[in-house]
């Protein structure tokens, strides 16, 4: 909800859910922003598969990326 006073924003009313929303963007934006200027600064990346690898080794566990390593999509 939008509120106005004078025809000038005044107040704006979201939801805890849009709001958390909102929040959650804004800071991905920030570290986002950070890493931008890391790079531009010099700063060397990981490769991606590498970084994916960990990611999936923490959430689901080393025998699960062996599977997805060992795995081949059907071939249409």
């Amino acid at each position: 909800m939008f509120i106005s006073r004078n025809g000038f924003g005044d107040i704006v009313v979201l939801s805890t859910e849009e709001y958390e929303r909102q929040s959650a963007l804004l800071e991905l934006y920030g570290k986002l922003a950070v890493a931008e200027q890391e790079i531009a600064d010099g700063a060397k990346g990981e490769d991606f598969q590498t970084v994916a690898r960990q990611l999936r080794e923490r959430v689901h566990g080393k025998s699960a990326v062996l599977y997805l390593r060992s795995y081949s999509p059907p071939v249409p």
